[in-house]
């Protein structure tokens, strides 16, 4: 437990990544649809991404889906009167949205997302380009062994989801099992 926290709980000052690569297209306009632009990670994502789009000279508008499938709906209603240039999924599942992203994808709207669905990569039945994401559950194996070695070996833990999506129930099923072969306490 001790090595996984040490390997993702690590500053990291240098950038590992590519650092070169082609022109960024100009002139472009693109809509971020947040899930919630009250989780911490859906907003840590939409300001980088509005980051870049300024380096690159392009207009962004954000809408925030608050939370709800409704609010989600509406939002996505209003990219695509919008018309962008391209539209960013932001947080949450892409299947939730499907006849508005059929709808984009007839227009010729590209998409692009970040944990939109389970895994990596397209997500050709709604017509996303890229999907962001992570390994949910190593995500959730780190987060049980960090609050194993926070509470010093001897975790009682209450774990909240969202039993809406089936990934969030994975992911909290994944961190209650690393907890118990940890020999800590699930309470709830």
């Amino acid at each position: 437990a001790q090595a996984v926290v040490d390997k993702y709980a690590s500053k990291v000052d240098k950038w590992d990544g590519p650092t070169t690569g082609p022109k960024g297209a100009e002139g472009k306009t693109i809509v971020i649809l947040g899930a919630d632009m009250k989780n911490g990670g859906i907003l840590g994502v939409s300001k980088g991404v509005e980051e870049a789009a300024a380096a690159l000279g392009w207009t962004v508008k954000t809408l925030d889906g608050a939370g709800s499938i409704g609010g989600r709906t509406a939002a996505f209603g209003q990219a695509l009167a919008l018309k962008p240039d391209g539209i960013i999924i932001n947080g949450f599942d892409a299947v939730e949205q499907k006849p508005a992203m059929e709808e984009a994808k007839k227009a010729g709207i590209p998409m692009v997302s970040w944990h939109a669905g389970p895994g990596v990569g397209p997500i050709d039945e709604v017509g996303v380009m890229a999907n962001v994401g992570t390994d949910a559950m190593e995500v959730s194996k780190a987060a049980a062994d960090w609050a194993y070695i926070d509470a010093k070996g001897k975790p009682g833990v209450i774990i909240f989801t969202d039993s809406t999506y089936a990934i969030a129930i994975a992911k909290a099923d994944r961190m209650k099992k690393e907890i118990e072969d940890l020999g800590g306490t699930v309470l709830e």
